[in-house]
């Protein structure tokens, strides 16, 4: 998913027609972001138990031009960083 920043409502649409995943909205009150600790630009990966593997901060969450965010990807899919198991999900 996405979380589109507050104060950038214009492009959610725009994200939503160039991605099959959902794009959500933050707001002022939801301050998903903040609770996140990340900031514009960010990426933060999580495994399936819920936990935060990767968090990918500009410039390094360019996608065009650092592999970070495939690496990130890749690795908490495949080598199961969290040791998340079939009963913690």
């Amino acid at each position: 998913m996405a979380i589109n920043m507050v104060g950038y409502s214009y492009y959610r649409s725009w994200l939503t027609g160039r991605v099959s995943f959902p794009v959500h909205q933050d707001t002022a009150t939801l301050e998903i972001w903040d609770k996140l600790n990340g900031q514009k630009d960010d990426i933060l990966i999580y495994d399936r138990c819920g936990k935060l593997t990767y968090h990918i901060t500009m410039p390094y969450s360019d996608i065009q031009r650092y592999p970070n965010f495939l690496t990130g990807l890749q690795t908490t899919y495949n080598d199961n960083p969290c040791n998340c198991t079939s009963s913690s999900t």
